[in-house]
């Protein structure tokens, strides 16, 4: 049984037109802007999410019936530590995924 996944992001400034590279179990799902999300289907088990930043990730262990809502964003460094974004990944709550989806657009 196939269980879906909301990935999403939501719009912010200027750095929302930069995409963040979702992988899945290490292979590439593509990228999500600012103000976009995408769904995937997922098999029942073990999965785990990260971006090419590598220092947030998710763990899921999807079952059947289950629904999952995964937000990207980026964060920015305090100044003297680089100009490089963060890139943060956290699983949110159906209540909170749900919300935050309606005001975004499929990509």
């Amino acid at each position: 049984m196939a269980l879906p996944v909301y990935v999403f992001r939501k719009h912010t400034s200027s750095a929302g037109r930069i995409g963040i590279e979702v992988y899945c179990d290490g292979v590439s799902f593509g990228q999500v802007q600012g103000g976009v999300y995408f769904t995937h289907e997922l098999s029942p088990g073990k999965h785990t999410f990260i971006s090419t930043d590598k220092r947030f990730l998710v763990e899921i262990d999807a079952v059947n019936g289950g629904v999952y809502y995964i937000e990207f964003s980026l964060l920015q460094r305090p100044v003297g530590l680089g100009s490089r974004a963060v890139v943060r990944i956290a699983q949110v709550s159906n209540q909170v995924g749900e919300a935050e989806i309606k005001g975004l657009k499929p990509r």
